[in-house]
């Protein structure tokens, strides 16, 4: 984590824009995910909840690694309250 931090820092000050900045974690984070999943699965469209649900580069990075349709909830974070709620039982 520090690496990728001062990795950042010299980006910024090297003139990078932010965006592009993000747009590269957000495409490195599809790449290293998507090399965890299971193909066929992954074909059949993906799930996005939670916090990085509402970050829609990642999800268009997802698409893009996975060349297949990225969903999510209307409200992603409930899914992930309430699943850690039915847990708790």
């Amino acid at each position: 984590m520090v690496f990728a931090e001062s990795e950042i820092v010299s980006l910024l000050a090297g003139g990078v824009s932010r965006e592009s900045i993000i747009k590269a974690l957000n495409v490195s984070v599809a790449r290293r995910a998507s090399g965890l999943l299971d193909k066929a699965v992954a074909s059949e469209g993906l799930w996005l909840d939670g916090g990085p649900a509402r970050n829609t580069g990642l999800r268009t990075a997802f698409e893009d690694e996975l060349m297949t349709e990225v969903h999510v909830l209307p409200e992603p974070l409930y899914t992930v309250a309430y699943g850690a709620a039915v847990s708790l039982n």
